[in-house]
């Protein structure tokens, strides 16, 4: 783990503008979508990785939060076959046999 955390300093110390972003992130202020790109194009996984702990360290100290979603895919196919479900004929005006009036 050392190795890589050396790695990612020395990464940093190559570039003046990620030793720029880096700066400006510890200052808690906004980067750029240039600087955003040349994150992206320039910064290496364990780097941007590193920038972003220190932000969430910053707004939530030692904690960690996470999200669980529950995935729901609406479809119009009735799995239970139910006749309560109200269709229409747009041809006729008519309610469906099957269908509540």
């Amino acid at each position: 783990m050392t190795n890589t955390l050396n790695n990612i300093l020395t990464e940093m110390e190559k570039d003046e503008r990620l030793k720029t972003i880096s700066a400006m992130v510890d200052q808690k202020l906004r980067i750029s979508t240039d600087d955003a790109n040349y994150l992206y194009n320039h910064g290496s996984l364990g780097f941007l990785g590193s920038l972003a702990n220190r932000v969430r360290e910053a707004k939530n100290g030692n904690k960690t939060f996470f999200n669980r979603n529950f995935h729901i895919e609406p479809t119009n196919v009735c799995i239970l076959h139910a006749t309560s479900v109200v269709t229409a004929d747009s041809s006729k005006k008519e309610m469906r046999a099957g269908s509540i009036r």
